[in-house]
């Protein structure tokens, strides 16, 4: 309540001030306006509550996770890539960091869902080759076997599975 009442009783002083200053300035701008009423109103106000809202959605959502929320979202951020490598410097260093974070999270998401079938809940195994799916999988599969007659048959195996992880998702 304390800090309310502090922005409350400055807040005016502050506008006049700004006011005051723009009124003697030689130049006037509508940019000067609202830079310098405008933003301060709106970082002072929306700023906060817009994060405190967020935070709590972002918690309220994270609760409503089920396991296989985690294994999409886990999926979307092995497929994230921030960097673009020339040929030379994959095959310098194949596994950098950003290839191990996507190595990692493929590993979390293909362990679950290996889990899961050996678990006996393996409906979602069936419904990967009907259809629009069946398609992407037998690509996958294709993918996989091409893996024996590659120049780099680790670099297609991974890819390969990592399409396969893909393709249980999309």
């Amino acid at each position: 309540m304390t800090r309310a009442r502090w922005i409350w009783e400055v807040l005016p002083f502050a506008f006049l001030s700004v006011l005051a200053l723009y009124v003697m300035a030689p130049f006037h701008s509508n940019l000067v306006i609202v830079l310098v009423v405008i933003a301060p109103l709106v970082v002072a106000f929306a700023v906060p509550t817009a994060f405190r809202e967020a935070l709590e959605n972002t918690r309220a959502l994270a609760r409503s996770f089920t396991w296989w929320h985690w294994l999409i979202l886990f999926a979307m951020i092995s497929g994230l890539v921030f960097r673009i490598r020339e040929v030379q410097q994959i095959e310098s260093n194949p596994l950098d960091a950003s290839a191990m974070i996507r190595i990692f999270f493929a590993a979390i998401v293909a362990v679950a869902l290996i889990a899961r079938l050996f678990r006996g809940q393996s409906l979602w195994l069936r419904a990967q080759f009907q259809g629009l799916f069946g398609c992407l999988m037998m690509f996958t599969l294709l993918s996989l076997i091409s893996t024996f007659w590659s120049v780099k048959p680790t670099w297609s195996l991974y890819k390969s599975l990592e399409f396969s992880i893909a393709g249980v998702f999309y």
